[in-house]
């Protein structure tokens, strides 16, 4: 075993103290260390780039014993996010999905300007065959519109249902 206050070499691992710096390349561009607390991967110089091979997925995954996948990235296809160790979010050739749970709504919030007012919160919501549209102007959130399944929507003012769809035309 080779050891010094820095680094030992134990079992085929090498171990180095916190704050000691694995540096690769020519100019040292490549950086991996430990400072006690968090891990750092740091390319000083151009980009950092992480790969398969044979169009394997790339994942990065956290949790005890790396069990929780966080993210999912797929050559030519899917970049996958994951909360909880569940999908909720994935690009598609045609754009994006946002994917709720079981027995959950998937929910999009689009926040203007900052989001740093009510009035800049918005979110579209899907869930048992309903779809809307809400605010959050007044501190809560109120829906705008509301689109059902098989054909029925309403319009909302102020939370209050004023317009909607029926079989038979509208009522307002």
């Amino acid at each position: 075993a080779v050891t010094s206050a820095a680094i030992a070499v134990l079992d085929a691992n090498l171990q180095l103290a916190d704050g000691v710096k694995i540096q690769l390349g020519t100019d040292n561009d490549l950086e991996i260390y430990h400072d006690g607390n968090d891990a750092f991967i740091k390319n000083t110089n151009g980009g950092l780039n992480l790969s398969t091979s044979d169009g394997n997925p790339l994942f990065i995954r956290g949790g005890d014993n790396m069990a929780e996948t966080l993210a999912k990235f797929t050559d030519n296809g899917a970049v996958e996010l994951y909360n909880d160790n569940i999908k909720t979010f994935q690009t598609d050739a045609n754009g994006i999905q946002v994917i709720g749970p079981e027995g959950g709504s998937a929910n999009l919030y689009l926040y203007g300007d900052e989001g740093d007012d009510n009035n800049d919160k918005f979110v579209f919501i899907a869930n048992d065959g309903e779809f809307y549209l809400q605010n959050y102007t007044s501190g809560s959130w109120e829906t705008n519109i509301k689109a059902i399944g098989n054909g029925a929507t309403e319009l909302y003012h102020n939370n209050f249902k004023s317009f909607n769809t029926t079989s038979d035309g509208v009522q307002i």
